[in-house]
């Protein structure tokens, strides 16, 4: 897992021991953190040398991921979203079925 103020370089040395590498938006432990920015250079980073090294690693993001921040980070090369409130608690079906459209959406159009 990376925090946000973990660079990359920290996790590149182990990814051809794991099978997914985490990287956090917000600080972890506390719930309703706005999304971080300033992160997305870092997923990107990730995607481009896990494809550089032909590396079977999966790209999880986690942290402030709504339906506005949800294509920013799929676009960037996250495979996985993990959201709690960007979905929950009201209509949770519904803010499901169209975070996962905007991320495939963006995901799209990175291929």
């Amino acid at each position: 897992m990376l925090n946000p103020a973990t660079p990359f370089k920290e996790a590149a040395p182990h990814l051809e021991h794991v099978e997914l590498l985490l990287v956090m938006t917000v600080q972890p432990g506390f719930a309703g953190q706005a999304f971080r920015s300033d992160v997305v250079p870092k997923i990107r980073e990730a995607r481009t040398y896990l494809a550089k090294e032909d590396l079977d690693v999966e790209l999880q993001v986690d942290g402030g991921i709504k339906i506005d921040t949800a294509p920013i980070v799929a676009e960037a090369g996250a495979d996985i979203l993990v959201s709690g409130s960007g979905i929950f608690p009201d209509h949770v079906a519904a803010n499901l079925k169209k975070l996962r459209e905007v991320a495939e959406r963006a995901a799209h159009r990175r291929s």
